[in-house]
Order: structure tokens, then sequence, then C-alpha cells
């Protein structure tokens, strides 16, 4: 689709997790590709994806997710957790989709917000707004919103608990 492929060239989404992105810079690509495109002359509204419709919201962040063919826009609050796989890396979404990324988990968890998600052990970032529980049972698990339960590390157990706390 011209207008995905539009933006992810523009922000360089070549098999990259990136940084979040606002509305004014995705209005500035389409305006600048639309100019180039000389005769075709669409609107902001005709040409924006139905996931940045709501580019506007306070603090939420984007990221494009470099898949097998294409590149998913995700909020940070579609994101429920981050499983290692190998070399590869398994995202599963609040829709309850796993979408598979050939990036490794340090790579998620060197870009993605430190606010929002924390790396609870060698094979698992979640987002700590899916966390409804902490459970000291088999050395410390979490417990997500979808009822998954998520073994923490020894070494990531007092980061997590100090996160927990402030959060």
């Amino acid at each position: 689709d011209l207008r995905h492929a539009l933006i992810a060239l523009d922000l360089q989404l070549f098999g990259f997790l990136l940084r979040p992105f606002s509305r004014s810079e995705v209005t500035r690509v389409l305006q600048r590709h639309a100019i180039a495109l000389n005769d075709w002359n669409p609107s902001f509204e005709q040409l924006k994806p139905p996931v940045l419709s709501k580019l506007n919201e306070k603090k939420t962040k984007y990221y494009g997710i470099s898949l097998n063919d294409s590149i998913r826009i995700l909020q940070d609050k579609q994101i429920v957790r981050i499983e290692a796989d190998n070399n590869y890396s398994v995202i599963h979404t609040s829709t309850g989709e796993k979408l598979m990324s050939a990036k490794p988990l340090k790579y998620f968890e060197q870009n993605l917000e430190s606010s929002v998600f924390v790396r609870v052990h060698k094979s698992h970032i979640v987002n700590m707004n899916e966390i409804i529980e902490y459970s000291k049972k088999k050395g410390g698990i979490v417990i997500l919103k979808d009822s998954t339960e998520i073994v923490v590390s020894r070494r990531k157990r007092n980061e997590l608990m100090g996160r927990l706390v402030s959060f």
C-alpha cells in the first residue's frame, strides 16, 4: 500500500524498530511526497493508516516493527510482551496476535520506552501496564492481564520490585 510505503520510506523503517513519531512528522512526510507525485494531491485524512488516527493522544508512543514482508506500526499499549525465540523475537499484542521479528530481544530492550517496558528475564520483556500481580511463588513471577505467568529472574527481581513500587 503506497501510504504505508511512504511513511516507512521517510521514517527509514528498514528492518528497524525506531523512535516514536508525531502527527506533525507524518503530515510533513505525506505533504512532501504528495508534491513529489505531481497530480496526486491527497489530504492527510485520505492517506493516514487507521492506526495513525489517534496520534494526538498524549503520551502514546508509536513504533515501527519490521516483520517478514511488512512494517507494522504499533502503539506502546498494544505491545503486551516480547518473548525471545533464538535470534528472533515474538511480539504478543493486546489483540492476541503473535508477530515474529528478526530482531533479538536485546534490540527491543534498548529501543523501547524504558518507563513502560521492563526486561524480567533473559527471554521476556513485559509492558508494565499489563502486570496485575507479582507473586513470590516459584521464586517470583509476574501475572499479566491475559493471565500469562512469566518467571522473573533473580537478577531482574530487584529492578522490577523497585519499578513496581514507583510505577
